[in-house]
């Protein structure tokens, strides 16, 4: 390639790679390689002689009438980088100092464009120093910051782990002190003897339970005596001993005396003395429907009691009109502690009766205050209505469809762990409880006796028997008592 540098005078281009001694006659330059702009330093060289070929290209181009190849003055050509080249000029008399007057300019003009260049980048170069100490001060800032945001955190950490140990110690605490009252309690029998043998005569039979067979008898006072049947029976009849003897004595529940030995035609046994009652509220329903206001002050006195039995941390699991107690004046007490529990805890068996209690409670095994409430609704509900809810339900039963029905059967059998191809009926209470579970069958309304019962004691009762859940105690008797209110003379109310 061919290299041009502005001069005066007529040039003499020679290539780079020219190796050759360059005659006295022409201006020298010789740019200097490895620099970005090699003709802004290059040394200007003066000779005496003039090449003999100079002439030649004049009169050469002289001859074709060509101008003359002179280049201007300031036209400025690039010279290669990779290759410094030697470029000769032949400049004539007089036009020597302009030449070199005029390279000094180019060279001061490259100088100055080189170090305004380099003032540029020095500029730029502080300009983006300035902006990395910016950025590296933002996430210093950013890096503070996220070291007290982890600092926060794991005090935060610290103190919600010191919190779950503190509580998880409560905790434990508490249940360690909940056992030692259990075991308190376990340790409390009431004595087999509190009377001797003999003082307590039989003087007839007033009933008999699933586990107990119950005898009116005599001491210094009339008492009904409950002898058990079965050994299970005697470990129901501690137990009920147990939960009467815990419960402080209440008008709406009944009283315990102790035990005392019975007389009975297997011998001499064991016999747990108890108030005696006129009869149970189921003997007293076989009379007939009853007046609302002796029905109303009967579940007032239940209600009462119920409350008295939740107070001290007990439910009473089996609340029927079986387990409820006449006296004479109209007043009721609840009787039969055989299957009663503490609040909430945990349950391994069924107790309950069939259709009295929740549905869950028999298919999940499962025991709540909501079956206390579910049993007194069902009370009420014969009271009120003159009709059983198990006759109602068991009357739906029957009318189920053939899918309704195989749907029943099918988790009577996985309640009862019964494979299939097995022969198997179950009950019909056993159906009934499980199609309400299954919500195919249900008391759809309460229809009293007397229509001049307040509608929202109805309603609470129906719902007592579908979500017993959603039905608090306070609220039904609350209901009770005012439909007494509207019912009964204030004079007449007040026991």
């Amino acid at each position: 390639m061919k290299n041009w540098l502005p001069c005066v005078g007529r040039p003499c281009v020679v290539d780079g790679e020219l190796e050759q001694q360059v005659p006295t006659e022409y201006l020298t330059i010789e740019p200097q390689s490895g620099r970005r702009r090699p003709f802004a330093l290059s040394k200007l060289f003066a000779r005496q002689k003039i090449h003999p070929k100079a002439s030649a290209i004049l009169q050469k181009h002289q001859s074709r009438g060509e101008a003359d190849p002179a280049q201007p003055l300031g036209k400025q050509k690039s010279v290669t980088k990779d290759k410094p080249s030697l470029i000769c000029i032949k400049v004539e008399a007089g036009y020597r100092n302009a030449a070199v007057e005029e390279f000094r300019g180019v060279r001061q003009q490259l100088t100055a464009a080189e170090e305004q260049d380099s003032t540029a980048e020095r500029d730029q170069v502080k300009l983006l120093l300035q902006e990395v100490v910016q950025l590296r001060q933002q996430l210093f800032h950013k890096d503070d910051l996220h070291k007290r945001e982890m600092e926060k955190l794991n005090s935060r950490l610290q103190e919600t782990a010191s919190t779950a140990a503190t509580s998880e110690a409560n905790l434990q605490a508490m249940l360690d002190n909940k056992q030692k009252l259990i075991n308190q309690l376990q340790q409390r029998r009431m004595p087999e003897f509190c009377l001797p043998k003999g003082s307590c005569k039989v003087t007839g039979d007033f009933g008999s339970g699933s586990y107990a067979n119950v005898k009116s008898v005599t001491v210094s006072f009339e008492a009904a005596a409950k002898v058990p049947n079965s050994d299970e029976a005697r470990e129901d009849l501690q137990h009920e001993a147990e939960v009467l003897s815990e419960l402080l004595a209440h008008p709406s529940i009944i009283s315990l005396f102790g035990w005392a030995p019975v007389e009975d035609i297997s011998g001499v046994t064991n016999g747990l003395l108890l108030e005696k009652a006129s009869c149970s509220l189921r003997d007293h329903l076989k009379k007939g429907p009853m007046e609302p206001q002796e029905a109303l002050m009967i579940l007032r006195d239940m209600c009462r009691g119920l409350g008295h039995v939740r107070e001290q941390g007990y439910m009473h699991r089996d609340i029927k009109a079986d387990n409820v107690l006449t006296f004479p004046g109209g007043r009721a007490k609840l009787a039969d502690f055989g299957a009663a529990k503490r609040l909430y805890d945990t349950c391994t068996e069924y107790r309950n009766t069939l259709l009295h209690s929740t549905p869950k409670a028999y298919v999940e095994i499962r025991a709540g205050p909501e079956d206390d409430m579910r049993g007194l609704s069902t009370v009420a509900f014969r009271l009120l209505t003159g009709r059983s809810v198990a006759d109602e339900l068991l009357r739906q039963l029957a009318h189920l469809t053939v899918s309704q029905r195989e749907a029943v059967y099918r988790k009577c059998r996985q309640i009862e762990g019964v494979a299939n191809g097995k022969p198997y009926s179950p009950d019909s209470c056993v159906q009934a409880t499980v199609a309400e579970y299954l919500g195919f069958i249900k008391i759809k309304e309460v229809k009293p006796l007397h229509k001049n019962l307040p509608k929202q004691l109805l309603q609470d009762i129906l719902l007592g028997l579908r979500n017993p859940c959603s039905l608090e105690l306070r609220r039904l008797q609350a209901d009770i008592e005012s439909a007494l209110t509207q019912l009964m003379p204030t004079d007449n109310n007040t026991r």
